[in-house]
């Protein structure tokens, strides 16, 4: 997107154009061979999230997931690109945990909206995610095939820390777990693949960071574990 602050206005006012812009972009190898990957982003809506905080993980997350459809249906039609499998999916976690989109290929408008307004009023007391972790847990042995990405998104400590990071290192090796976090984190993180920001508009810079991290890696060793 062009800036978090257009993604706030044009998801609030019920504008359907496309957010994201034209940007140029550094060349990776286009060989690499995919088997299907999800993608799985992990948001905090506990009430410390509330203001810019909320706001900038809920349109950080949409414009992802709309990026990743656009692109897929850019692929659909270049006959020189084979078929591009990549599911996406938004979860929720506080007190409990929720799904916000389906885990599909293409999400409706309305359905990246609702997500992005359910993510901007946190209303959970509570921040626990080792529900959310288990979900995503179930579905990568479930399917150990896929390649899965799982980005957390939260702005500190967990309630339920312990039990989360026992969670995090059993996920299967078909896993990449990432962990962002807004503002101080004085606790164990869940993973090694760590990063801290005391802005939250930099989110989509540390986002990027992470999946370039991710391509990389599948660069390097396509068979190796992708979890700390």
């Amino acid at each position: 997107p062009g800036t978090l602050v257009q993604a706030h206005l044009q998801l609030q006012s019920g504008c359907e154009n496309a957010i994201w812009q034209k940007r140029q972009r550094r060349s990776r190898l286009q060989n690499l061979q995919f088997r299907g990957m999800d993608l799985y982003v992990l948001l905090d809506v506990s009430i410390s999230m509330t203001g810019e905080n909320a706001r900038s993980a809920g349109a950080m997350a949409v414009c992802l997931i709309e990026g990743i459809d656009r692109a897929i249906q850019l692929a659909s039609h270049d006959q020189r690109q084979g078929s591009v499998d990549i599911r996406t999916q938004l979860l929720a976690f506080g007190e409990g945990w929720a799904e916000l989109t389906p885990l599909e290929l293409a999400h409706a408008y309305e359905r990246r909206r609702y997500a992005f307004n359910q993510v901007n009023n946190p209303t959970s007391e509570q921040t626990l995610i080792t529900a959310a972790l288990r979900q995503v847990q179930i579905r990568a042995v479930a399917e150990p095939a896929r390649d899965v990405v799982c980005l957390v998104v939260s702005d500190g400590l967990f309630a339920d820390g312990l039990q989360a990071r026992k969670c995090a290192m059993g996920l299967p090796p078909n896993v990449y777990l990432t962990h962002i976090n807004i503002g101080e984190f004085n606790g164990l993180p869940l993973t090694s693949n760590f990063e801290t920001i005391q802005d939250p508009a930099l989110l989509p810079e540390k986002l990027h960071l992470v999946l370039a991290r991710q391509l990389d890696r599948r660069t390097d060793s396509p068979d190796a574990a992708r979890r700390a």
